[in-house]
């Protein structure tokens, strides 16, 4: 399943346990979890994870589907992200593909009414600071739901770096996420998990994807998974149904394909500008002065011009 799916539903089962029971078990849990949100700048455990220090680089993803002429809102969803890179008037966002591209369900909504033009999805992107920011675009990679996010500069955050390693099998991995919409300035959940290796899912992808022991829940796709030295090493897509403890995430070789521009994509403007904005991070990313999968309309072609 994929964590940002908004039909997703858990069965509740009443199950009773002896009052003892219920309050050791209470004790292990407050043993072995982490300290509040506020307060960390560790890891549990006391492993070294400078919380504080990436803390505004980890942004709240709100989508929604509906209808500009009725204001009927047909779909809410939720998800996750971070901050890959910092341009001048730009910033570029880190996150699932699934949390960006949603245009088969788009699609059905648009069957249904009288007039499809009328649908309208919109992303807006929420930081640390309580400022919230329209996406412009994206740039997503189905085959192994990844996605960037183009969005105008986020203040005081810095970029997330992919890392230049893979991890090791065993690695011990970080995870700031919005399970269930859990957002605020105030905090959100860490988590803490291990690498467990790529593997190839049936009826998942064609190709391996990572898997990490680290829990995730609706809400948590798109957030990123950390190594000790702050740098990317996956990104949560989905995980398993009956076990909220297994997640799936793209392979740290697809998202630096990703990055460099090797990965098939389809993209999406939400904001067209005419004068056109600054646009050093399409150079950064693609290394590209016109990238194919921008120039959708003749007009883009003057958009997406390199200013010399």
């Amino acid at each position: 399943m994929r964590v940002g799916d908004h039909r997703y539903f858990m069965t509740n089962r009443n199950i009773l346990f002896p009052n003892f029971l219920i309050i050791f078990i209470t004790i292990l849990v407050f043993l072995a979890s982490c300290t509040s949100q506020k307060s960390i700048t560790k890891g549990c455990n006391s492993e070294d994870f400078p919380l504080d220090k990436i803390y505004n680089s980890t942004i709240f993803i709100e989508g929604s589907v509906h209808n500009k002429e009725t204001k009927n809102n047909f779909l809410f969803y939720t998800g996750s992200g971070g901050i890959v890179w910092q341009g001048e008037d730009s910033t570029i966002i880190l996150t699932a593909a699934h949390v960006c591209n949603i245009e088969k369900t788009i699609n059905t909504i648009k069957s249904k009414v009288e007039n499809p033009s009328a649908i309208k999805h919109v992303m807006k992107i929420s930081d640390r600071q309580n400022r919230v920011y329209p996406a412009i675009s994206y740039v997503a990679a189905l085959d192994f739901d990844a996605c960037v996010i183009q969005i105008s500069k986020i203040g005081n955050a810095k970029a997330l770096p992919i890392s230049k390693e893979d991890p090791k099998l065993g690695e011990i991995i970080y995870n700031v996420a919005s399970p269930i919409g859990i957002y605020s300035d105030a905090g959100s959940p860490l988590f803490k998990g291990y690498y467990s290796g790529d593997f190839k899912f049936i009826n998942v992808s064609d190709h391996k994807l990572s898997l990490f022991s680290l829990p995730a829940a609706p809400g948590s796709s798109g957030s990123l998974l950390l190594n000790k030295n702050m740098e990317i090493v996956g990104v949560v897509s989905s995980v398993y149904r009956r076990f909220h403890h297994l997640t799936v995430s793209p392979t740290i070789g697809q998202l630096r394909n990703l990055m460099s521009g090797d990965a098939e994509t389809v993209t999406k403007h939400f904001i067209n500008f005419n004068p056109p904005i600054v646009v050093e991070e399409k150079v950064f990313l693609w290394g590209k002065e016109l990238p194919e999968w921008d120039i959708e309309i003749e007009s883009d072609k003057k958009q997406w011009k390199i200013k010399k």
